[in-house]
């Protein structure tokens, strides 16, 4: 069975294929520079909840 004129097909590429060697390297860098802090941050809002939250509009 033939598919509908109107069908249209693509795709998403994914970031690993988009990004360089160099990019990916660098990002993989950057997360193991501030692994602390993201778990920190991460922590904090775990027994916190978000800041400003209550007057957030959505």
């Amino acid at each position: 069975m033939t598919e509908p004129v109107h069908a249209v097909k693509f795709s998403v590429p994914e970031p690993a294929k988009t990004a360089s060697k160099q990019e990916s390297l660098h990002a993989l860098q950057w997360l193991a520079q501030n692994r602390a802090a993201i778990r920190s941050s991460n922590s904090y809002v775990e027994a916190h909840g978000l800041p400003l939250a209550k007057i957030r509009l959505y």
